[in-house]
């Protein structure tokens, strides 16, 4: 991270726990594109101790005078607990605050905004979103239960949609490229959506601002970013 430029303040180092590992297994010619065959993930064994968790908590409250906006994302591995949550939530409070769950996106009440996709959303409301109607159902539903201004389900080739009370509900097409790998695409919605937010930009710009990074992240094998330049080149082209 540091030899990337990336700030490590906030990173808390334990001897008790096992970072995730992921390993792609990929086949093909070496003058094509590879097709990947498996995914093989090391996982820790458990969550992280408590001094792990409690020494978290004191770095969130020292980024707290550097940061515009928090985003919580959580994969299911036992860093974005109850407890740590309610801890940032209070120490950010009057802060812009995102959040993204694999398993449990209903516990996180009181975010300014979530972002999660089909299943997910599907997961947290108990029925399968098959049409329109269901959709919007759904979307309706989550936004009560996370008592959030907004609400963004990402659906894939299908796009975005975008909730927000006592408003219509808004649907950002997917962009028009080719679909490479969409590891990262998630990732980079909540990131571009929460820094658009952050600057200022309304909710249905964010959001079509998000979907064009994600646009090119999908072109790209692995996990991969979208640069800035490429960033800017895609809003233009999504807002022609």
């Amino acid at each position: 991270f540091r030899d990337l430029g990336v700030e490590t303040e906030g990173v808390v180092a334990s001897t008790t726990y096992r970072t995730v590992s992921k390993t792609r297994i990929l086949a093909g010619d070496p003058h094509r594109t590879k097709q990947q065959l498996l995914r093989i993930d090391r996982e820790p064994d458990a969550p992280p101790d408590a001094a792990a968790r409690e020494a978290l908590k004191e770095r969130l409250r020292a980024r707290l005078p550097h940061a515009d906006a928090v985003i919580y994302s959580d994969y299911g591995y036992g860093t974005a607990t109850p407890d740590v949550f309610a801890a940032a939530r209070e120490a950010f409070r009057g802060r812009l605050q995102a959040a993204d769950s694999r398993y449990r996106i209903g516990e996180f009440r009181g975010v300014d905004v979530a972002t999660p996709n089909e299943d997910e959303a599907e997961g947290a409301v108990g029925f399968r979103i098959r049409d329109e109607a269901a959709l919007e159902r759904a979307g309706r539903l989550l936004l009560d239960r996370l008592e959030a201004p907004a609400l963004l389900i990402t659906r894939g080739n299908l796009g975005l949609s975008l909730f927000e009370r006592d408003k219509p509900r808004v649907d950002v097409p997917a962009s028009g490229g080719e679909v490479a790998d969409v590891s990262g695409a998630g990732d980079t919605v909540i990131s571009v959506l929460t820094l658009a937010l952050a600057a200022g930009a309304s909710r249905d710009d964010a959001a079509r601002l998000a979907n064009a990074a994600a646009g090119v992240v999908v072109t790209k094998a692995g996990a991969a970013v979208c640069a800035p330049s490429e960033f800017v080149a895609a809003a233009e082209a999504f807002a022609r």
